[in-house]
């Protein structure tokens, strides 16, 4: 007959790793002796790796409720308790069984409800699973307002830029946008103003750097009768006066003069404007949205930008990102400017062949989503020209093929670093104009003074002009 006890001591471990519940074996100084299989697959270590970095330690490395320390090392009678187990970020039930031999306490049985555990876990597992496909379903910018979802693009810079501004179309303060030319600055700024409680105003934008500065303020603030030649009888309202109630559109602000920013300052600050020729304050009601390609912390330094009016349109800045910075978008905008132009010119259906795709990425697109659009628009031209219904690499202007590699543009600042560290400017001659050299010296000088000058009069005196003809050659090459 088989001794009943002598098998349940020879298969003691076999027994414990039968139950679901996991079982601690600790001594009476602390340390760990055993762990069944249960507590293994529950905590995510091996068998062998508990052997060998597990077993023997003390339970304060473990355990870190000071209490449950000491209710387990206590020797008392069965105790319960509750614990976190910080791996896991649940609570669970366990148990405490004190040893004794000899009316000595020689250590504890711990054993924790398994039962309890699985169904936490399955709790936990749900809830991280319902609010992964929540995250999935509720994208940041599906919450934002209708006229921000339309701005194609889902890179997370780009998106978290779209939160910003619509946070800051709820209210009724000054924005500037930055970013290179061609990133979108006044469709966001669109965007903002749909989404502002003066969405029912006016959006009247002005090219500050499109027009000649003695036009440009009749342009902003209008005129009266006969306020100059050529004026209209009845006079004029500016820009200014037709954004009352909505929102007036600065770009390319960066371009103002010195003497159109204290004008458009007086405004920012009482509210009011005077047409040319005029004396009667208007009052005008206008929210203002700013934008620039330019650095306009560098140009306020170096005294080109005033200061005053500077912190007056930086009141909430907003920086969209390049495309080189957001390529996981460019596949999104060139399939909407593609299908835009199918639906413009009633063509049906066309799309890019895989390769047009990786010329794409690995261009580095100086001109952004401007010139994505207009390198889409291109090949459509040719791909529909041919009837075709994929745009392939040779439908692709050449720049795409022959320029853009980032290695080279590296390569030419790296050069032109070095130049500007010498001392001199080097130009390209072959097939130019010695007028079209001048001009090109000239610019690329003047560029590279205003880098070194701490503001405008260090600047002349440093490249030998009189004030005059400093101003005349900086108008000309748009410079400042």
């Amino acid at each position: 007959m088989v001794d009943l006890r002598q098998c349940l001591e020879d298969n003691m471990y076999e027994i414990l790793d039968l139950i679901h519940d996991f079982v601690l074996v600790i001594d009476h100084n602390g340390n760990l002796l055993y762990t069944n299989s249960a507590y293994e697959r529950i905590i995510g270590l091996t068998r062998e790796y508990v052997r060998e970095n597990i077993l023997g330690r003390h339970i304060n490395t473990m355990i870190y409720d000071r209490q449950l320390q000491e209710k387990i090392l206590s020797g008392g009678k069965l105790q319960n308790f509750r614990y976190v187990i910080e791996k896991a970020g649940i609570e669970v039930a366990g148990s405490v069984l004190p040893i004794y031999r000899d009316g000595c306490f020689r250590g504890a049985v711990v054993v924790v409800s398994m039962t309890q555990i699985g169904e936490l876990f399955e709790s936990l597992v749900e809830s991280r699973a319902r609010y992964r496909k929540d995250q999935i379903r509720f994208k940041p910018k599906d919450m934002l307002p209708e006229c921000f979802q339309k701005l194609v693009g889902n890179n997370i810079t780009f998106v978290k830029t779209l939160v910003k501004a619509s946070a800051a179309a709820a209210t009724n303060s000054t924005i500037l946008l930055e970013g290179e030319s061609g990133v979108g600055k006044e469709l966001l700024a669109r965007a903002i103003h749909e989404a502002s409680a003066r969405r029912d105003g006016p959006f009247i934008t002005i090219n500050c750097a499109a027009i000649p500065e003695s036009l440009l303020e009749s342009e902003l603030f209008g005129y009266e009768t006969g306020a100059f030649t050529g004026a209209s009888r009845k006079g004029k309202p500016g820009r200014f006066e037709l954004a009352s109630g909505g929102t007036l559109f600065l770009d390319e602000v960066g371009d103002l003069s010195l003497t159109m920013q204290a004008k458009i300052l007086r405004a920012l600050q009482f509210h009011q404007i005077e047409r040319v020729g005029g004396t009667r304050k208007i009052d005008v009601d206008v929210r203002i949205i700013s934008a620039t390609n330019k650095n306009l912390t560098q140009l306020t330094r170096k005294g080109f930008f005033r200061e005053d009016l500077y912190y007056r349109l930086n009141v909430i800045p907003i920086t969209l990102p390049p495309l080189a910075e957001r390529k996981d978008d460019i596949y999104l905008l060139a399939d909407h400017f593609l299908t835009g132009l199918c639906r413009e010119y009633r063509y049906g259906s066309m799309r890019f062949a895989s390769d047009v795709i990786m010329i794409f990425h690995a261009y580095h697109w100086p001109g952004n989503v401007r010139e994505l659009s207009n390198v889409i628009e291109h090949s459509f031209v040719l791909a529909a020209s041919e009837s075709g219904s994929l745009i392939t690499a040779r439908h692709l202007p050449p720049a795409l093929l022959q320029g853009g590699t980032k290695e080279r543009e590296a390569g030419e600042e790296e050069c032109a670093r070095h130049e500007a560290e010498d001392g001199y400017v080097k130009i390209s001659v072959a097939g130019r104009q010695m007028k079209e050299l001048i001009e090109e010296l000239e610019i690329k000088v003047m560029e590279k003074a205003l880098e070194f000058c701490s503001n405008r009069s260090d600047l002349i005196r440093k490249l030998g002009f009189n004030r005059s003809t400093f101003y005349k050659k900086a108008k000309k090459y748009k410079i400042i």
